[in-house]
């Protein structure tokens, strides 16, 4: 999933970590924003998210997280047959 982070001083920007797990970065950044895209396969949960420039990682906050819900699971599915037609309710 592609996102955009805003901050100052963005434009050195080389990496992006979410709960320690590498990120990429898309495109140029900015001063003030930069577009990344989280990694595959994170689990459900709430992480940290750090930038790195030529400076170092930043400091992991409380405001600088990032929040991964879990996928939804079907458990039944009633009525579980319909019209070819369409038009079904199903609930």
């Amino acid at each position: 999933m592609a996102l955009v982070i805003r901050g100052s001083n963005l434009q050195g920007v080389r990496a992006v970590r979410f709960g320690g797990r590498a990120g990429t970065i898309i495109g140029h950044p900015g001063r003030t924003s930069v577009k990344v895209r989280t990694p595959n396969g994170l689990l459900p949960g709430v992480m940290s998210v750090q930038l790195s420039t030529e400076a170092g990682w930043t400091a992991a906050n409380a405001r600088a997280h990032y929040t991964v819900v879990a996928r939804p699971t079907l458990d039944t599915i009633a009525p579980a047959d319909g019209y070819f037609s369409g038009g079904q309710r199903v609930t």
